[in-house]
C-alpha cells in the first residue's frame, strides 16, 4: 500500500542516481607513525606522522578536517602511508586533496591508487601554487602557508583499491596533508572541509518541517510520554545545581583577617585588580555573583590539604551547609597534615570532589611500560580497556594513600575527571572505576555538544550519579581573557596560548554552553578561570572605567538570577537510547585515531579505528544532523558545537555493562550502534524489553557474542548489491549499498529487486527492527538513507513536543508542564582571532507544536506570553530563549 502521509521531499516516482563519493581523513591511513608539527620543526625518517589538532595557523583556517592531519619532514624522500578502500562504480573519478600550500615554494608529494587487474594510477600534486589561493594571500602572508584543495581525473574501475600516499622527493619545507576525497560529482568544488552532497543529508534536510515518515508510529510505547523518576539530574547531596568556583590565596587571606572591610564572601579576581576589587565590595554581603550561595569554592590541590588552614576549617564551621571541593589540575600528591585529616573527618560529607582537567586523574601513576605490553597482546577493545583499568585504578589508589595514608573503599569516588577530546570513550568507564561525578571540559573545537553530554547523562541515569560541566572559554590553542595578567597578546605567542578579548571561544558560546549544558541536566559547574568576571576596561583615548563585571560575569550574573526565578529546570526529556558495546572506546576527536586514544602502533589489529568507528560516527552524524555538513565548515564557535539538529536532543547513550542493565527498561526506543558483543545476560535483558513493549533496533553485521541466540533475529539471504530503494513504497534516491534480503516480519524498505532491506517484527509488547543493510552504511562508508528513516520512524510518537525551525533544541519535563530551550547559533562572527559584527537578519522563527493542549506558555528571558494555541516566536541571532509551558 502506498503511504501518502510520508512528509519527506526525496520521494519521487524514479529515484535520481546518486554521485558516489569516498572520503579518506589522512590521520587513517595505515603507517602513520609518532608526530611531525611543521610549524614545530618536526622531523620523520620514512615515514608519515599526525600532526594535528593544529594551533593558530591550523584554527584560523577553521581546523583540520576529522580534527587531525598528517605530515612529513622537509628530507623525507621515502615516506609512504596506505589505506584499503572500495570504489562503489566505474568510471571518471576525481581525486582531491587538501594539504599546506607554502608561499613561493614547491611541496611534492604522489598519490597512487592500485587496483586488481589494473595499471596503477600515480599522480603528482604540489608542483605549483593552490589554484584557489593567491600567494598574496592574507593567511600565506602571515603564515607563510594556507589550506588549498587541487584536483587530478582519475579513471578507476569498480571494486577494492589501495590508496597510497608518498614523499617521493625531498623539499624545502613539510609536506602536511589533511584528507582525500575521490569522487564522481563533477560539480563538487570543494571548500574549506567540504564534502559532496549525500543523500542522506539532504533527506534529512527534508524532514526538519515536518519528520513523519510513516502513517503509524514505530514503537508501541508512542504518545505516552512518561518520565521515570530515575531520569530527574542528580545533585550533589540533593542540595541543587552547584557552581564551583576558584579561589586561592586571596581569599584564605580574607579569611584570616579581623578588618570589617574583609571580603565576606569565597571570591576570585587577578592581582592587578585585587585592590579596586576590595575597594569595591569588601564588607559588603551582597558581591555579584560571589555572595550567590550556588557558589562553592574550589582549591587547587591533589587533595584537601587545605583544611590544614584553621581560617579555611573556620569557615566550613561557621557555615554548615556550604561545600567545597578541589581543582587537582597539574600539581602533585601531598600528604595531610595531622590538622588537615582531623577536619576531613568532620566535613568529609560536604567534599563535592576534585576536578580533573582534561584528565581522566592528574599525577595518577601510570605504569606506560606495562600498559605497552599488556596492549600488544590484547586481542580485543574488552581486553585493551581492561589492561588500563587495572593499571590506571591501581595508579589512583597509590596516589589517594599518598594523600590520605590508604585508597579508601573507592579510590576513585571523589575525582572528577573531564576530559575532553576522549571524553566519550570513558564516559561510562569512569563510573565502572567508582567515579561518582563525570564531566566534560567543553570546547569550540569538538562539535556536536549535544551528542556528548548525551554520553554523560545516559552514564549518570544508568549507574546512578552525576555529571558535570567544565567550562572554560577555549578555542583551539587560544582562549577569551577580560585581564591583564592572563592576556597573552604579543608577536610571541601568535602561534599558539594567544589569550585576549577578542581571541577565544567569545561571549555567545560562553552564554550558548551555559544554558546547554544546564537544561541538558549537568549537576555542577566548575569554572576553569574564574578571575576575569569582573573588570576595568579602558583605552588610549578612552577613560579607565571602574571595576565592574565583564562580559563574562554579566552571563554568568543572568544565568544565576534567571535560575533564581525559575528555580525547576525540569527533567530532560530522552526516549531513545543508543547502546554501545561496554568497551566501545570511541570519541570522534581524539588526540590518536584509535580506540580510547591508545597510540595504534601497540596494537593496530584491536587500535585502529575500523568499520566500528565508522558506524558509531555515521550514525551519530544522522541523529544530530546536520553534524556531518556543519563539520566541514570553517569553524566560528557556535557553528560545529550547537547544532540546529532535525530531530532535537532526543537521545542518550547506554553501554553494556557488566553490572548495570536494568536503564534500557526506561526508553521506548533502544538502537544498537557499533559493533557489540552481547553476553549472555545481555541477550536475555534485550530480549526480555522487547517482549515487554520495548522497539530494539540491530543490523546486520554487528552482533556477536553468546547474547545473540537470545534475540531470535530473522533469516537473512545471501549478499546483494543495488541503488535502487523504496521505503513503504515510494522511491528514495541512496548512494549504492549491499544487503542481506530479510526473511519474514513487517517491510519497512526495499531493493530495487523487491527484497526486504528493513522490517519490523513482533515479539510480544514490543517490537524489532532490523536493517539487512551491514551496519547501515553503504559501499561508500557513509550511512545509507535507511538509518536516517528507521530513525525518524523509531522517533515518531513518541515526543509531546516538536519544533519547527532551524535551531538547537532540548525538551524538559517540568512539575506542571514542559520547557522548550532554544539556540540560534546562526548570525555571529566569531574566529580563532577577532570579533565580527553579527549578522541579525539570520533570526530564527520557530513554531512549537504540541500533542496535547496547553493552557499557558511564557518566555524566560523576556518575560513574554505566547498564545498558547500559536505557540511562534523569533529566536534572534545568536540567541536563547526558554518557552515554559503549562499543560500538555
Amino acid at each position: 500500500m502506498r503511504c501518502v502521509l510520508i512528509a519527506f521531499a526525496l520521494l519521487a516516482p524514479v529515484a535520481a542516481r546518486a554521485a558516489e563519493s569516498v572520503w579518506v581523513e589522512a590521520e587513517h591511513l595505515a603507517g602513520v607513525r609518532g608526530h611531525c608539527f611543521p610549524d614545530m620543526g618536526g622531523k620523520t625518517t620514512g615515514h608519515w606522522a599526525l600532526s594535528g589538532p593544529g594551533i593558530a595557523p591550523e584554527w584560523t583556517q577553521g581546523g583540520e578536517s576529522g580534527w587531525l592531519s598528517i605530515a612529513c619532514g622537509p628530507d623525507d624522500a621515502t615516506a609512504s602511508a596506505s589505506t584499503d578502500i572500495e570504489l562503489p562504480e566505474a568510471g571518471e573519478w576525481t581525486l582531491w586533496v587538501r594539504y599546506r600550500d607554502w608561499r613561493a615554494q614547491t611541496e611534492l608529494f604522489a598519490v597512487t591508487v592500485e587496483q586488481p587487474g589494473v595499471a596503477p594510477r600515480r599522480v603528482v600534486f604540489g608542483e605549483r601554487p593552490g589554484p584557489d589561493v593567491d600567494e598574496d594571500d592574507e593567511l600565506k602572508l602571515l603564515w607563510k602557508w594556507a589550506f588549498v584543495w587541487d584536483s587530478k581525473p582519475i579513471p578507476l574501475v569498480k571494486g577494492p583499491a589501495k590508496l597510497t600516499l608518498h614523499a617521493h622527493a625531498k623539499q624545502p619545507g613539510h609536506r602536511q596533508i589533511d584528507c582525500f576525497c575521490l569522487t564522481t560529482d563533477k560539480a563538487y568544488h570543494p571548500y574549506h572541509r567540504d564534502k559532496p552532497t549525500r543523500p542522506t543529508w539532504a533527506l534529512l534536510d527534508s524532514l526538519r518541517t515536518n519528520p513523519k515518515v510513516a502513517p503509524e508510529p514505530l514503537s508501541p510505547r508512542a504518545r505516552s510520554f512518561s518520565t521515570p523518576a530515575a531520569w530527574k539530574p542528580a545533585t550533589f547531596r540533593d542540595k541543587g545545581f552547584l557552581y564551583l568556583w576558584n579561589v586561592g590565596k586571596a581569599w584564605e587571606d580574607e579569611l584570616a583577617s579581623a578588618d570589617p572591610k574583609r571580603m565576606l564572601v569565597p571570591f576570585h579576581t587577578e592581582a592587578a585588580q585585587l585592590a579596586a576589587f576590595k575597594k569595591a565590595f569588601g564588607g559588603r554581603p551582597d558581591v555579584p555573583i560571589f555572595s550567590d550561595p550556588l557558589i562553592v569554592p574550589a582549591f587547587h590541590g591533589g587533595g584537601p590539604n587545605v583544611l590544614d588552614n584553621p581560617a579555611v576549617a573556620g569557615w566550613l564551621d561557621a557555615n554548615p551547609t556550604r561545600p567545597f571541593a578541589n581543582m587537582g589540575n597539574y600539581i602533585d600528591a601531598k600528604a595531610l597534615t595531622p590538622r588537615a585529616k582531623e577536619n576531613w573527618a568532620k566535613h568529609r560529607d560536604r567534599y563535592v570532589g576534585n576536578i580533573q582537567g582534561e584528565s581522566l586523574g592528574h599525577a595518577v601513576p601510570l605504569d606506560g611500560k606495562a600498559l605497552a605490553e599488556k596492549l600488544k597482546t590484547a586481542k580485543t577493545r574488552a581486553e585493551a580497556l581492561a589492561a588500563h583499568a587495572e593499571l590506571f585504578r591501581a595508579g589512583v589508589a597509590a596516589k589517594q594513600t599518598a594523600v590520605f595514608g590508604e585508597p579508601g573503599a573507592v579510590p576513585y569516588a571523589d575525582y572528577i575527571p573531564c576530559q575532553s577530546a576522549e571524553m566519550t570513550a570513558f564516559a561510562h568507564a569512569a563510573r565502572e572505576w567508582g567515579a561518582r561525578t563525570v564531566g566534560y571540559e567543553s570546547s569550540t573545537v569538538l562539535p556536536a555538544l549535544g551528542m556528548r553530554l548525551a554520553f554523560l547523562r545516559g552514564g549518570a541515569r544508568q549507574y546512578g550519579g552525576l555529571w558535570a560541566t567544565y567550562r572554560s572559554s577555549n578555542f583551539g590553542d587560544a582562549a577569551t581573557m577580560y585581564s591583564e595578567q592572563g592576556t597573552y597578546a604579543h608577536p610571541k605567542h601568535v602561534y599558539d596560548n594567544y589569550y585576549d578579548a577578542f581571541s577565544g571561544a567569545g561571549s555567545t558560546w560562553y552564554k550558548f554552553d551555559l544554558w546547554h549544558e544546564y537544561m541538558a541536566g549537568s549537576a555542577l559547574f566548575y569554572h576553569e578561570q574564574g578571575f576575569d568576571e569582573f573588570w576595568t576596561p579602558g583605552g588610549g583615548s578612552t577613560p579607565r572605567q571602574p571595576i565592574q563585571l565583564s562580559p563574562k560575569g554579566r552571563l554568568v550574573e543572568q544565568f544565576l538570577a534567571v535560575t533564581k526565578t525559575h528555580p525547576d529546570r525540569g527533567t530532560p526529556f530522552t526516549p531513545i537510547a543508543f547502546l554501545l558495546d561496554h568497551a566501545h572506546g570511541w570519541d570522534p576527536n581524539g588526540y590518536q585515531p584509535a580506540y580510547f586514544g591508545f597510540d595504534p602502533a601497540a596494537n593496530p589489529d584491536v587500535l585502529r579505528f575500523d568499520r566500528h568507528a565508522r558506524m558509531l560516527k555515521e550514525w551519530f552524524g544522522v541523529a544530530y544532523h546536520p553534524y556531518g555538513p556543519k563539520e566541514a565548515e570553517p569553524n566560528t564557535a557556535l557553528n560545529q558545537n550547537y547544532l540546529p539538529g532535525v530531530f532535537g536532543n532526543v537521545f542518550d547513550v547506554l553501554v553494556t555493562s557488566p553490572t548495570k542493565r536494568d536503564a534500557v527498561d526506561q526508553y521506548p526506543v533502544v538502537v544498537l550502534a557499533g559493533e557489540v558483543t552481547l553476553s549472555a545476560e545481555w541477550g536475555t535483558k534485550l530480549a526480555a524489553y522487547v517482549d515487554a513493549g520495548g522497539t530494539l533496533v540491530v543490523t546486520d553485521g554487528q552482533l556477536s557474542g553468546p547474547g545473540v541466540a537470545a534475540l531470535k533475529l530473522p533469516e537473512l539471504g545471501t549478499v546483494a548489491e543495488d541503488a535502487a530503494l523504496t521505503w513503504h513504497g515510494e522511491n528514495v534516491t541512496t548512494q549504492r549499498y549491499r544487503f542481506r534480503p530479510i526473511q519474514g516480519g513487517t517491510p519497512l524498505a526495499k531493493a530495487g529487486n523487491g527484497a526486504a532491506v528493513a522490517s519490523a517484527f513482533d515479539r510480544g509488547k514490543g517490537r524489532l527492527v532490523v536493517l539487512g543493510v551491514p551496519l547501515g552504511l553503504g559501499i561508500d562508508g557513509t550511512a545509507s538513507p535507511l538509518v536516517a528513516l528507521v530513525l525518524a520512524h523509531a522517533r515518531q510518537g513518541l515526543l509531546p513536543v516538536e519544533v519547527v525551525g532551524e535551531v538547537e533544541w532540548l525538551l524538559n519535563r517540568t512539575e506542571h508542564g514542559w520547557l522548550v530551550t532554544l539556540l540560534n547559533p546562526a548570525g555571529p562572527t566569531r574566529l580563532q582571532h577577532g570579533v565580527g559584527p553579527t549578522d541579525y537578519r539570520q533570526s530564527r522563527s520557530v513554531t512549537i507544536r504540541t500533542a496535547r493542549p496547553v493552557t499557558a506558555a511564557r518566555e524566560w528571558f523576556t518575560d513574554a506570553p505566547l498564545a498558547p494555541g500559536d505557540l511562534r516566536l523569533a529566536v534572534p541571532a545568536g540567541g536563547v530563549r526558554i518557552v515554559e509551558l503549562t499543560g500538555g
